[in-house]
């Protein structure tokens, strides 16, 4: 290997003769300037740092991400695998959608009336904001109604009552609009104001009771593929009497499905294992 690396040199003649001015040109002389051994050296190990370098970090995000996959997500699954009834993941989905005995009476059926309830039961504290009782009709809700001067009703925008209720069942659904009352009691309480865009809160004049009690716990979850189910123990009792015959005792399974968006859509509630 030459150490060299060649130089080009122009020279030229300038010597005039006695009958002419034209310039002589010579041939172009080559001369060699010298490369350290070191700087080659040099920069063939940050060359190799480099390539090193940036194999190694691939590499170990490859690695982290499999590892993650393989031992915290269960969809690559196509066997069943048993999830931890109180890890964030089971928890944060069940919260959304179970319900206490007071919404179980007032709204046993999950129709599209629970579902619109459920979004809103979902809204943060920042969703919502103190409004006015503009438009509010006191004949759209049994025992409810809006007056400015004795109450400030709270609200929130029809846009983000869509987007809560596309997150919990998924974008290809269109919330159907209507107010938020779950039978005719107190539970929920908002107008929907299509004039205005929003949903308006309205005071309740009566007092629910609560003739009925009921212990629900998760007694196992599970998930296959892009599927998981959790599987709700359920039983209503009531003191020195009986409970309605809508009210099932035995095994719900909630069915959760993985989106395209990588969230979790709720699908269906079902009664797996009715206990009388």
């Amino acid at each position: 290997m030459n150490n060299e690396e060649p130089k080009i040199i122009d020279t030229v003649d300038n010597t005039s003769n006695n009958t002419s001015s034209n310039t002589n040109t010579v041939a172009p002389v080559i001369v060699y300037k010298k490369v350290s051994n070191k700087a080659t050296i040099f920069l063939l190990l940050v060359i190799i740092c480099l390539f090193g370098a940036c194999y190694y970090f691939n590499k170990e995000k490859n690695d982290t991400i499999n590892y993650y996959k393989n031992e915290y997500s269960p969809i690559n699954s196509k066997e069943e695998v048993k999830l931890d009834v109180d890890s964030v993941l089971v928890q944060s989905l069940y919260n959304k959608i179970k319900t206490d005995v007071l919404e179980d009476v007032a709204n046993p059926n999950f129709d599209d009336n629970l579902k619109r309830y459920l979004s809103y039961r979902n809204l943060t504290t920042d969703d919502i904001y103190a409004s006015n009782c503009n438009l509010f009709k006191t004949s759209e809700m049994r025992f409810f109604k809006c007056d400015d001067k004795t109450f400030t009703p709270n609200a929130f925008k029809e846009e983000t009552l869509i987007r809560k209720y596309k997150e919990i069942f998924g974008e290809e659904y269109v919330i159907p609009h209507g107010s938020i009352q779950l039978g005719t009691t107190c539970i929920g309480g908002y107008e929907y104001i299509a004039e205005r865009k929003e949903y308006v809160q309205g005071k309740c004049t009566r007092v629910d009771k609560d003739l009925v009690d009921v212990e629900k716990t998760i007694d196992s979850a599970t998930s296959t593929e892009d599927i998981i189910k959790i599987n709700e123990l359920v039983r209503y009792y009531k003191a020195g009497g009986d409970i309605p015959n809508y009210l099932k005792n035995g095994m719900y399974t909630y069915t959760f499905k993985l989106d395209k968006n990588y969230n979790y859509i709720f699908v269906n509630k079902e009664l797996t294992d009715g206990r009388g």
